[in-house]
């Protein structure tokens, strides 16, 4: 099995990330640490684990997203199965282990897990909806959930591209008829990093708290994140909570996934699209502490 993180100038997270992956249960993978042309001590950060499953590789040149990355990983990949974590996200000490398990009794090429979203006002989200990317109820993913059979090194990397390069990855495979489906089980926590501001933080990592918890409390944080789902999806319901911010989120998700699932060829809708995703991560970038001219 390979594990792959794409990372930029994020040292500090990226830290708490491989600790996270160090301590699987499951322990027989190789880990590729892909720097998008990484300038901060990064590499410095990687080595000092001292593991020859981590492995650090840098890119000449910086591309501005995780695809040029993730596909020079997959480039590199030895593994049958491939998983990814963000550079930024924890995962579960289970994680490897029951997506593997899953792996062996399914017929299937392609799993995801739970993840809880968290936010400086705490748990957003629990995403598990399903990945096949034809459900318009599907709440959609993050690569830190993923695990699928190697394939091709094909994450986009243009400009032109309108849709995220993870949701265009996995909408690929998805119309390439693979078999995929969710394994019902929380095993990754995601910090999303324009709501923690994560390029202009210099301390105050949210990853360290956490990461501390899982190492001596997992189940502990997994039931946490459960129950306070389980508590606001019934507020919502019963009218304690305002319904309306979460129906606008999924009304956006499905105009979203009904675009994109559709089998015609708009042009016209394509290039609009195309304008809006650039404004949008331009904003992104904005929030996430970068500045105009730096590239994650």
């Amino acid at each position: 099995m390979t594990v792959i993180t794409a990372t930029f100038n994020s040292s500090r997270t990226l830290r708490r990330t491989i600790e996270s992956v160090l301590m699987q249960d499951f322990e027989n993978f190789e880990y590729l640490v892909v720097g998008d042309g990484c300038t901060d001590d990064s590499e410095t950060v990687v080595e000092s684990f001292m593991d020859p499953r981590v492995q650090w590789h840098n890119l000449l040149l910086n591309s501005g997203s995780q695809g040029a990355p993730n596909n020079h990983g997959l480039r590199l990949a030895r593994g049958e199965l491939i998983a990814h974590i963000g550079h930024d996200d924890l995962w579960f000490p289970w994680h490897l282990s029951t997506l593997v398990g899953a792996f062996d009794s399914r017929d299937v090429d392609w799993l995801q897990s739970m993840v809880a979203s968290v936010t400086p006002d705490g748990l957003e989200e629990i995403q598990s909806g399903s990945p096949d990317g034809f459900s318009y109820h599907s709440s959609g993913s993050t690569p830190s959930s993923w695990l699928y059979r190697r394939c091709e090194p094909r994450f986009s990397t243009s400009e032109n591209v309108w849709l995220a390069p993870d949701f265009d990855f996995q909408t690929h495979y998805a119309r390439q008829g693979w078999r995929m489906e969710v394994v019902q089980e929380l095993t990754v926590v995601k910090f999303p990093s324009a709501s923690w501001r994560l390029y202009a933080r210099r301390d105050n990592f949210p990853q360290d708290e956490v990461l501390e918890q899982l190492q001596d409390r997992a189940v502990d944080v997994q039931r946490r994140y459960l129950s306070e789902a389980a508590a606001r999806y019934f507020q919502m319901r019963h009218g304690i909570q305002p319904v309306l911010p979460w129906l606008r989120k999924q009304f956006r998700r499905r105009v979203l996934l009904w675009v994109m699932n559709n089998r015609w060829d708009f042009p016209w809708m394509a290039k609009l699209f195309g304008r809006q995703f650039r404004r949008w991560n331009r904003a992104a970038r904005q929030a996430r502490g970068l500045s105009s001219s730096s590239k994650p």
